[in-house]
């Protein structure tokens, strides 16, 4: 009988956010969650507070108060009728989550071994992460998989790269204890992070749910052209195999629409739902490749996910920082317009620039450490309230004086400068709307721009290509955002 009696009964245990290593949100209230029994109490100790709670529906939640940061590890421990779980090496500190898209995915594994190899050597036993699995999924999960690793030995590598530096600057930042919640999952569209019923409510994100339909319909028709083309290519294959020739390219895959990472709301479903509602300082973003061929739309879509997500999460206004994609030669600059318009109209947001650190020929840079450290410059000044400067420069004005356009710029914090000696990125146009490349220099803290081929300008636009040499700072070395004085019609969302 007792025998049985155990088989039926199920152990307490703490959701796997609150696993070995985990850190937990100093400052402010705090859940802490996990399974139990049917209706049984559950007693959670945690930093010398404790909170009871009785399971429902096989979920129990308790709540601490104000918990004081900590760099003391400690007992995370759930006591039920006849069973305890404890999670181990547990931190009171700074939680942050970060998420996006394969940018914010890649690990440090796969830049430079100097890099990695200095991440390992510098072992942070107060920086952890936690990289969320990723999952696309019809309907909201419940439970989430994944744990926490210290940031300290060799496992340092499996951290994703931006989320590491944000952290570890942080932690040089002396802000204490810092935890990383790495929510990422690449080739993904900001629709798949949003909540169905978010999207639904915007009449204007229509179009988003039309293309889901489409997908729908003419899955079917496209499955049976892969297939077919799959078949042609396994005989190419063998051919060419049997001739001693390389085997030709294989056809690309296609993806059933209701499980896709491409279809709305499978990634909030799958990899934002099931952490809810775990307490978070704010977030850092690094999403809008997939986006970047409906610029106008993502000005709807992206304020639309941050009111999601601070909705549910129930915190306010949290922090919300983005980054602006990196040049690259099929990245237009319109996504990049869009991503500063949504930093400008979101109140409590931030968005840092990449332009000095893009790759032409590669989508994913791999110098990640300046685009974490802005971020944590962001949350140095916006959250921790330290003196740092945290943009580089900006657009404000133009002014025309004969045959020179002259820019006035803000957070030119040092004064401007031009890395390298010399202005590049700049170009100018008439009446007629035509840019060509123009001669810059700063001259009292303004940009002057000139063409021999203009002689009457009216507009300036800086940094406004797919992959643009850029070469405008202010003294801090970071680099100015792209801009354009005016607002003539650009490409349109295809």
């Amino acid at each position: 009988m007792l025998a049985l009696h155990s088989g039926l009964t199920a152990a307490v245990s703490l959701d796997p956010l609150f696993g070995d290593h985990a850190v937990i949100l100093a400052g402010t209230d705090v859940p802490v969650w996990g399974r139990a029994d049917e209706g049984e109490k559950v007693t959670v100790r945690l930093a010398g507070a404790e909170a009871s709670a009785v399971t429902a529906k096989g979920r129990w939640e308790v709540r601490f108060a104000v918990l004081k940061s900590s760099t003391s590890p400690g007992d995370l421990v759930a006591v039920g009728t006849s069973t305890t779980a404890i999670s181990t090496d547990v931190l009171i500190g700074e939680v942050w989550l970060c998420a996006g898209q394969s940018n914010m995915a890649l690990r440090l594994n796969e830049i430079s071994p100097a890099d990695q190899a200095e991440a390992i050597a510098t072992g942070l036993p107060t920086l952890r992460y936690y990289t969320v699995a990723k999952k696309r999924e019809a309907k909201p999960l419940a439970k989430v998989a994944g744990k926490w690793q210290v940031a300290a030995g060799p496992t340092v590598v499996q951290s994703s790269a931006v989320a590491y530096y944000f952290g570890r600057a942080l932690v040089e930042a002396g802000v204490g204890p810092v935890g990383v919640i790495d929510s990422s999952y690449g080739n993904t569209y900001a629709e798949g992070w949003t909540s169905d019923e978010a999207l639904r409510a915007v009449p204007e994100l229509a179009g988003v749910f039309a293309r889901f339909a489409d997908d729908i319909v003419t899955f079917p028709k496209r499955l049976a052209g892969y297939q077919q083309a799959k078949a042609a290519h396994e005989l190419a294959a063998a051919a060419a195999k049997a001739a001693g020739k390389p085997a030709p390219r294989a056809p690309r895959a296609v993806v059933d629409p209701q499980v896709s990472q491409f279809s709305p709301s499978r990634l909030y479903n799958g990899m934002i739902a099931p952490i809810l509602p775990v307490a978070i300082r704010g977030v850092v973003w690094y999403q809008g490749e997939n986006n970047q061929s409906r610029p106008r739309e993502y000005q709807t879509i992206l304020p639309t996910l941050i009111a999601d997500w601070r909705a549910r999460w129930g915190r306010g206004d949290f922090p919300f920082y983005m980054v602006q994609v990196a040049p690259y030669k099929g990245m237009a600059p319109e996504i990049r317009e869009a991503q500063f318009r949504v930093s400008e109209k979101v109140a409590n947001s931030g968005i840092v620039s990449t332009l000095d650190v893009g790759e032409a020929d590669n989508i994913h840079p791999l110098n990640k450490r300046p685009v974490g450290e802005r971020l944590a410059r962001l949350a140095r000044a916006g959250v921790y309230g330290q003196t740092v400067v945290t943009s580089g420069p900006r657009y404000r004005a133009l002014t025309i004086e004969g045959n020179t356009a002259k820019v006035a710029i803000t957070h030119a914090d040092g004064g401007l400068a031009a890395s390298g000696g010399t202005l590049k990125g700049f170009t100018v146009a008439g009446a007629d709307q035509r840019f060509v490349a123009a001669t810059a220099v700063i001259r009292n803290g303004v940009v002057e721009v000139s063409s021999p081929a203009v002689a009457a300008p009216v507009a300036v636009r800086y940094a406004w290509a797919n992959a643009p040499e850029a070469t405008l700072v202010n003294g801090e070395g970071l680099p100015s955002f792209p801009f354009r004085s005016d607002d003539w019609p650009v490409t349109a969302d295809k």
